[in-house]
């Protein structure tokens, strides 16, 4: 660094430090924030990791928007800036000296923050240099930004009225405290995803977190763009308005068409939003991560008249241990018993079958499939959704892109050490009595008729009822057996099919037949039919849906 950039860092840093509101914004600003987010969310695990991109975002914009602009202000106020002309350093190297001492100090702060969300929530980053990659990019967006605001405020109060113009609607609408999947599910407010698709702020947080715990600079492409061109934009219009008297006025400065330079910028990449349909927002991927699956696999199940994929499954990896759930009931395996002699699945998408009378107390628990309330049908007369000889239907799941499954509500879904639909780490193993259980469903799944049905769609699902209603149920090995329905799963379809379908499920969780539900048995979980809620066994499967979809993509 030329030695005259180094005494104008030095001197602007030690200005900086003066400077006590710009310390306060730069700061107590994003520690507040922390403390707020740790009540917020204190029921997330690992806390915080789910939020960095906002808190990261947060300690910019307080550094770049307010900071920066509130001491160029101060100084020029003062005449700092008039001397500054005055003297043989040029006006270009004086004002990439101010620009690095900002960096450097947003740079601490943002240390500071990362260091203490990781002792708080006790997790580690993922990408660890993308991450201070995606930190420079948004910092020198926001610092232009920054530089804007200071030229076009003739005094420090009107840099707190436009910071906070610029600032609020940015933490409100534009993804920064309030995350944008608020607004997915509600029609009244998709508007709010289409308004932040403007907001430089959704990008900044969108490409930091996929760096802190996601896939990376390279799963955050788009965002990545917005931020460099909102930088660009700033930068030009913070060059060609810049004063250095506090006597120069704005309103007087012959260059305020270069504002349109910045505005542009904004609606540039509001626009390619729209046009590219990115308007959801992109979570993170979950922490379900594992491409190659542990425990058993079973063999392939080719549907009736349908090929075998000539993919061949992922080999399973170590089978890992996990410490025994005490108030889980154990399950032992048995062998699978026969189908009853008749089936009857109405039409009604969401009840097909009525479960039998509440047994009497002290009695063995039943394992019998509910008792229809027409006249039993013949043997033969099994419903078509449960007979691999169905014809399969239309396919509009093949229509299904990435930009659908982007859209999956995944900041929604409760994470994979939560209470529902859990998923156990993949180095995490369990012990031999569950490894037994899941060996004993892995083994009976190749012979299950509702796991054989023509309809793939109808076949997905039925296999994904086994681990919802395991977990409905609580057993000890429903933190495993979601990797022995993927192997199931895999072995019979591709990746990209595979996800097509889950995602076709996840928005249609109320479709289709049930009656796998209660079939369970043949697959030695032996359960009282009499307690499941089917609505909240379909849910699951909505849940375990958009997982499945992340982990197959490997996303």
């Amino acid at each position: 660094m030329n030695q005259d950039l180094r005494e104008i860092v030095a001197v602007t840093l030690r200005m900086y430090l003066r400077n006590r509101m710009a310390l306060a914004y730069s700061y107590v600003f994003p520690v507040m924030f922390l403390l707020a987010f740790v009540v917020l969310y204190k029921d997330d695990d690992p806390l915080l990791i789910r939020h960095m991109g906002e808190l990261l975002t947060v300690t910019i914009l307080g550094g770049a928007c307010f900071g920066l602009p509130t001491s160029m202000v101060s100084e020029r106020e003062r005449g700092v800036w008039r001397r500054y002309r005055l003297s043989p350093v040029s006006p270009a190297r004086i004002i990439a000296g101010t620009l690095i001492a900002r960096y450097l100090m947003i740079l601490l702060a943002g240390v500071l923050q990362v260091v203490a969300c990781m002792l708080i929530g006790g997790f580690a980053l993922e990408h660890p240099f993308q991450l201070w990659v995606a930190f420079s990019l948004v910092t020198f967006a926001l610092l232009g930004l920054g530089l804007v605001i200071a030229t076009m405020a003739d005094t420090v109060p009107a840099v707190q009225a436009l910071g906070q113009c610029i600032f609020l609607p940015m933490l409100i609408l534009g993804g920064v405290a309030v995350k944008l999947s608020v607004f997915e599910n509600d029609p009244s407010t998709t508007w709010v995803l289409h308004l932040s698709a403007f907001f430089p702020g959704r990008y900044a947080v969108e490409v930091m977190q996929q760096c802190a715990k996601g896939g990376g600079l390279g799963a955050a492409g788009f965002s990545a763009f917005a931020v460099i061109v909102t930088g660009l934009g700033a930068a030009v219009t913070g060059a060609k308005l810049f004063r250095w008297d506090a006597h120069q006025r704005f309103l007087t400065n012959r260059n305020r068409i270069w504002l349109l330079a910045a505005l542009g910028a904004w609606v540039l990449i509001g626009v390619g939003a729209e046009w590219r349909r990115e308007i959801a927002p992109r979570p993170s991927r979950p922490s379900l991560r594992p491409r190659v699956v542990p425990g058993p696999t079973p063999d392939a199940i080719p549907a009736s008249g349908t090929p075998a994929p000539a993919t061949s499954t992922p080999a399973p990896s170590p089978a890992p241990s996990l410490p025994e759930q005490e108030q889980a009931p154990t399950m032992t395996p048995v062998a699978p018993t026969p189908p009853p002699a008749a089936v009857e699945v109405k039409a009604d998408p969401v009840v097909t079958a009525a479960p039998p009378a509440p047994e009497p107390a002290g009695a063995a628990v039943t394992t019998e499939p509910p008792v229809p309330a027409s006249p039993p049908a013949s043997s033969a007369a099994v419903s078509a959704a449960s007979t691999p000889d169905t014809p399969a239907p239309a396919t509009p799941w093949r229509a299904y892109t990435n930009v659908d499954f982007a859209r999956l509500p995944f900041l929604t879904v409760p994470p994979d050490n939560s209470n529902e639909t859990p998923i156990a780490p993949a180095d995490d193993a369990p012990d031999d009595n569950i490894q037994a259980d899941l060996n004993a469903v892995a083994a009976a799944l190749k012979n299950w008729a509702p796991g054989k049905v023509a309809d793939p769609v109808q076949r997905v699902r039925n296999l994904m009822y086994v681990a919802s209603t395991v977990d409905q149920a609580k057993a000890q090995m429903e933190r495993h057996l979601p990797y022995v329905i993927m192997n199931v799963l895999r072995s019979q379809f591709e990746d990209r099919e595979l996800a097509q379908i889950l995602c076709w499920i996840a928005n249609h969780p109320a479709e289709g037949d049930h009656s796998a539900v209660f079939r369970l048995d043949e697959l030695g979980l032996l359960f009282n039919v009499n307690d499941w809620d089917v609505p909240e066994i379909r849910r699951r499967n909505e849940w375990y849906s958009i997982k499945f979809v992340w982990w197959v993509l490997g996303w």
